[in-house]
């Protein structure tokens, strides 16, 4: 980093290293010779109050997925989301319809 702020951002940093390594998101292994190493970013921002002043700074370290490649990296990726509305859509017009819904795990 090489902005005169740099210092400011040490402790963000940190803690966010802190946090993932209490949630376990990663561990330290040795790389295997075969192995392809995803890199990584900081994405900092500065949390502002309703006046614009710094109240506190949040960084986050995010993987550089676009460097992924299908078969080598990954097999399939699917999440199981559902957001809110779109589940209180399909419920409220569920008695309106002749469709069974069936939920599906």
């Amino acid at each position: 980093m090489r902005t005169p702020e740099r210092l400011l951002w040490t402790e963000p940093c940190l803690e966010e290293i802190k946090s993932l390594s209490d949630r376990q998101v990663f561990s330290l292994v040795d790389l295997p010779a075969d192995a392809h190493v995803l890199g990584c970013h900081w994405v900092l921002t500065n949390k502002q109050d309703a006046d614009g002043n710094i109240i506190r700074r949040k960084a986050r370290l995010v993987a550089q997925g676009f460097t992924q490649i299908k078969g080598r990296d990954y097999d399939i990726t699917y999440s199981e989301v559902t957001k809110y509305d779109t589940l209180l859509a399909f419920s409220s017009s569920a008695h309106k319809t002749p469709f069974t819904f069936v939920k599906f795990m």
